[in-house]
């Protein structure tokens, strides 16, 4: 038996204890569970995604100056991550939403030159969001752990551009994005447009064969006019592309911007302006 004045220390010692196997056995777990994680990881990718040694960049006219910018759709945090910083390596400028509403979102007020997306998505699924992103007249490439041949040929019929299966290897992902974007002529070294025409690896421009002078901000929002030429740009993507910061609500720079180009290309009647959204580029 033990007195008064023992039992509180002793009842001490044992929330001591107690606490000190808690917390070793939560940390052996937490450990484990990383493990794992990772283990998983490396069996569904190929070890060369870790290397970004043995990840060249892309033709560099996709690269420079261009912007290619991603957006990566894909629940699990791990492989999301693992994916965005393989394509870092590679050249490519991403961004990552976990779940389809946000990523519905982020297409609303952002351009993109390629989306990577998973079907199997909290809120909104792949397929679903196919429907919205396909008017956008961005190419799209499935990356699923459903590989059965119904779920493929349900993915192509919809309307996406690839579809890739869970595991792969990132040089393999690389190259049929390389793929896609001459399909789609992201990576066109000469732009034509009427009597228009822009070589964006010398950055000359020229109109019925005479060379028109362009700033550096007014040459590329005019590229991305027209590499989205038909469809409706927010005045809040075109700021954050072209100078690169956060939009404050103040049009002006823009629309300055807008301007000049209107009365350089004589294009007064194809650069509208679209109403509480920003501008298009009709051809």
């Amino acid at each position: 038996m033990y007195s008064e004045y023992e039992k509180p220390y002793l009842l001490y010692m044992r929330l001591l204890h107690y606490h000190f196997s808690f917390t070793l056995t939560f940390t052996i777990a937490s450990v484990y569970t990383t493990l794992l994680q990772l283990t998983r990881i490396m069996k569904w990718y190929s070890c060369e995604c870790l290397l970004y040694g043995s990840l060249k960049p892309l033709n560099p006219t996709i690269v420079e100056g261009e912007y290619m910018k991603m957006l990566i759709v894909e629940d699990d945090t791990a492989i999301n991550d693992l994916i965005r910083m393989s394509l870092n390596a590679a050249g490519f400028t991403c961004t990552c939403v976990y779940d389809g509403l946000a990523a519905a979102d982020m297409l609303e007020t952002n351009s993109f030159d390629l989306v990577l997306l998973d079907i199997m998505l909290p809120n909104v699924d792949g397929y679903e969001l196919l429907e919205y992103i396909r008017p956008l007249n961005i190419p799209v490439i499935f990356i699923t752990a459903k590989s059965s041949v119904p779920d493929r040929v349900k993915g192509l019929n919809l309307g996406a551009d690839d579809y890739i299966v869970k595991p792969f290897a990132i040089t393999e992902l690389t190259a049929r994005i390389e793929a896609i974007l001459r399909r789609y002529n992201k990576d066109q070294k000469v732009l034509i447009v009427d009597d228009l025409e822009i070589n964006t690896e010398s950055r000359l421009l020229s109109k019925q064969g005479k060379q028109v002078e362009l700033t550096l901000k007014e040459y590329e929002l005019l590229v991305m006019l027209v590499r989205n030429k038909n469809i409706a740009l927010f005045r809040e993507t075109l700021f954050e592309r072209i100078w690169g910061s956060s939009f404050m609500g103040d049009t002006r720079t823009l629309d300055l911007h807008i301007q000049r180009l209107r009365k350089k290309l004589g294009w007064e009647d194809k650069i509208k302006t679209v109403y509480k959204i920003g501008y298009r580029l009709e051809v």
